[in-house]
């Protein structure tokens, strides 16, 4: 039986800090700190097979066929429990809902490319964000336009985004390319965003930008300060 990973300090996914953010009820915010102190092992990478091929598919590295062929392969990962086999399921499911859709219009005329599967953090309040953009976005400038950059995060889940938690990730994007893209000329703010995958739904950092990071700085404030607050026992594992 794996060992139970526990993080010491203050540590979250930005998919968990967008709910945080949006969450009703001191209790319901609890429980996803508890979740991120202490994660279960087996859901951290959950949708990484389906995350790989739509990369490449909207970067254009794989074709439409190359992407049915990515879900094909899928069904020759070997799966010896009932979870694996559920995990190959819904990945292969995802892949296909992709598949069936067009490219995102929000992505048209944009050069893509893959990011580094290491990342680091963004850190706010010694709260550690783990953003993990999975696509660079770069829209070239015409006549005398400077370039666009930005990234874009790909959300997997069964819980589809509202516009709320959608913006949210969008706006952390944001913060995380402005520190990471300084050097290369900066970030565009329509240009960080979030796709969720599974409904095609697309969404970009907001406008009113300086109050929802105010609102994300908060947040993390309050994660640090509760963090070694909260105690799990084994029985509620």
């Amino acid at each position: 039986m794996l060992k139970q990973l526990q993080r010491t300090d203050p540590r979250i996914a930005v998919n968990a800090l967008a709910e945080y953010m949006n969450a009703n009820g001191a209790a319901k915010r609890r429980k996803i700190i508890t979740e991120q102190k202490r994660p279960r092992r087996f859901m951290v990478a959950y949708y990484d097979l389906a995350m790989r091929p739509v990369a490449d598919f909207l970067a254009r590295v794989i074709d439409h066929e190359g992407l049915l062929l990515r879900r094909q392969e899928l069904f020759h990962v070997p799966a010896d429990t009932k979870w694996k086999v559920q995990r190959r399921n819904t990945c292969a499911s995802a892949i296909k809902a992709v598949a069936k859709r067009s490219a995102p219009l929000e992505l048209k005329d944009l050069i893509m490319g893959r990011t580094a599967v290491q990342q680091p953090k963004l850190i706010l309040a010694n709260v550690q964000i783990s953003v993990r953009p999975e696509l660079f976005l770069l829209r070239r400038g015409t006549g005398s336009a400077e370039n666009e950059r930005g990234f874009l995060k790909l959300y997997f889940g069964k819980k589809a985004l509202n516009k709320e938690r959608g913006e949210s990730i969008a706006a952390i994007v944001h913060q995380y390319a402005e520190i990471h893209l300084a050097q290369q000329g900066g970030c565009a703010r329509q240009l960080c965003s979030v796709l969720d995958v599974l409904t095609g739904k697309f969404y970009t950092a907001p406008k009113a930008i300086v109050s929802t990071r105010k609102d994300i700085l908060e947040a993390c404030r309050e994660i640090g300060t509760l963090w070694q607050t909260v105690e799990v026992s084994d029985d509620s594992l």
